[in-house]
């Protein structure tokens, strides 16, 4: 188990080298390494679903889609202008119900939340703009398509 903080990291899956007198080698090769993605995949998903654990940030400075991989961290909106973070379907990004991200204006322009098509987003009084540079506004999938935002909004 990773001590908190700490990132899982993996090594790198070698390239497809055929052994002597082994024909099959690269086709079984290439199968473990199929897996052995599948499961870093997902061991990082687990990660992220972690009670507090928080990955790397990512940072952006435009008008943004909320991905697979902002699952469990802080996309820090840097911008000076206002810009908006859209929350897709899950026909489109299949974040899992209890999926947590976070969204924080770090630059002067205003960041507004907004739900992509067939989603819902639930919050005090409608609120989806978020309260000034330095706040935070976090997000959690409540149902498939349902997300409850909290956090520094108005």
């Amino acid at each position: 188990m990773p001590s908190p903080g700490r990132i899982v990291s993996f090594p790198p899956v070698p390239s497809d080298q055929v052994a002597a007198g082994q024909p099959g080698h690269i086709l079984a090769h290439t199968q473990l390494a199929d897996d052995v993605s599948a499961l870093q995949a997902e061991v990082l998903q687990l990660q992220a679903q972690v009670i507090g654990a928080i990955l790397p940030s990512s940072v952006q400075n435009v008008n943004y889609t909320l991905a697979a991989t902002d699952l469990g961290t802080v996309v820090e909106m840097n911008s000076a202008t206002a810009v908006t973070v859209t929350i897709p379907p899950s026909g489109q990004v299949g974040f899992p119900v209890g999926a947590v991200i976070s969204v924080a204006q770090m630059g002067i322009g205003v960041v507004t939340l907004v739900a992509g098509g067939g989603v819902t987003m639930l919050s005090a009084a409608g609120a989806n703009v978020s309260a000034g540079q330095y706040t935070t506004m976090v997000l959690r999938q409540r149902a498939l398509n349902v997300w409850v935002v909290g956090g520094d909004i108005t």
